[in-house]
């Protein structure tokens, strides 16, 4: 489907002193747009995100801020939402480095993986995997908890306003998609095994590019 109302939100986090971000899209289901959807959605991912995703992080990880602008219209407001050292992980252990992730697959409403997007999160606590996959017993049950609430829609302050998570895809067959399209997310898993995070950001976010 093409895009309206797309807000793209972006999680920066501090991991061992390095920058790490994922990224999420999110598509205005019901009630009219706001006067700040920007606004709207980062209070409303903060306050049912966040704490689904601080028990997967690191007490040494710091959320440092949630940001999210419009894809289209792109004439819409920007917010950005700084905490600094206010929001901090609640795992009992020193942060994994900031290249092996958790990776949560979105999964989309179509039969072609490409359509489904993968988020890398950094900041796992070193204690929580035995010989490259998660413990299963009580850390993988947090990461599929916040998997399922990264899939569902977002209730935002505004009256009335529902976020869709979605998955914007750029290309196809490596043409560019003029103008790009969407594909709602349906479920949200978690791979066991330990991930490599990727440099290149486009493939570390809910954005088909």
């Amino acid at each position: 489907m093409s895009l309206s109302n797309v807000q793209q939100l972006t999680v920066e986090t501090m991991v061992a002193d390095k920058a790490s971000l994922f990224i999420i899209c999110y598509r205005l289901d019901s009630g009219s747009p706001a006067a700040y959807p920007a606004l709207d959605l980062v209070g409303a991912f903060a306050a049912t995100i966040l704490p689904v995703l601080l028990p997967v992080l690191s007490s040494s990880v710091k959320v440092m801020r949630i940001m999210a602008r419009c894809l289209v219209p792109t004439d819409g407001v920007p917010y950005e939402g700084n905490y600094d050292d206010t929001v901090i992980g609640t795992g009992n252990a020193e942060a994994l480095a900031p290249s092996i992730a958790l990776l949560i697959r979105l999964n989309a409403n179509s039969t072609n993986s490409r359509n489904n997007g993968h988020l890398y999160i950094a900041g796992v606590p070193e204690n929580v995997w035995v010989n490259g996959v998660w413990e299963p017993a009580t850390f993988l049950p947090l990461a599929q908890t916040l998997a399922q609430n990264l899939a569902l829609p977002l209730g935002a302050s505004s009256a009335g306003k529902i976020y869709d998570p979605v998955i914007v895809s750029r290309l196809l067959n490596n043409v560019p998609r003029v103008p790009p399209v969407y594909f709602d997310v349906i479920y949200g898993d978690v791979s066991p095994l330990i991930s490599q995070q990727r440099r290149r950001q486009s493939r570390q976010q809910g954005i088909k590019s």
